[in-house]
């Protein structure tokens, strides 16, 4: 049994750390996280040094080209109004269906946790589709 609630934590944080690798592509380093996808899938993240020393962490269009292949239209004024949202508390930018954040290096945790639990949340939305909603998994 641990000692101690911190040792739980940091227990947590070496597991954490293993959990994650890194492969370098050619402009960008790719991490692999723990985070896991509706298609069981582990979340990727696209990390960029930027020339005015700022990191660029995205999901190189990943999170909405898996939905789309999925089958979830998000053009709808409800689905659209939900990811307004999430990229509004979570601080994420969209640009031609990438979702990204742009950090400092003092930043960059804060930043890359918010882009994960964004893409997590905007994931979500799945569970709101038709297949998957309440009423066809109670009948």
């Amino acid at each position: 049994m641990p000692n101690s609630s911190q040792q739980l934590i940091s227990d947590y944080v070496d597991w954490f750390k293993n959990k994650y690798s890194i492969k370098q592509l050619e402009n960008a380093d790719e991490i692999v996280t723990s985070f896991i996808n509706h298609l069981n899938d582990q979340i990727r993240l696209y990390i960029e040094l930027k020339a005015n020393n700022t990191i660029r962490i995205s999901d190189d269009g990943n999170t909405f080209n898996e939905l789309a292949m999925y089958g979830l239209e998000i053009k709808t004024d409800t689905r659209q109004k939900l990811i307004h949202n999430t990229l509004s508390n979570f601080e994420i930018q969209l640009d031609d269906d990438i979702l990204y954040v742009e950090a400092t290096i003092k930043d960059f945790p804060l930043k890359k946790h918010n882009l994960i639990q964004g893409i997590l949340r905007i994931y979500d939305m799945i569970l709101l589709s038709k297949p998957n909603s309440i009423y066809s998994i109670m009948s």
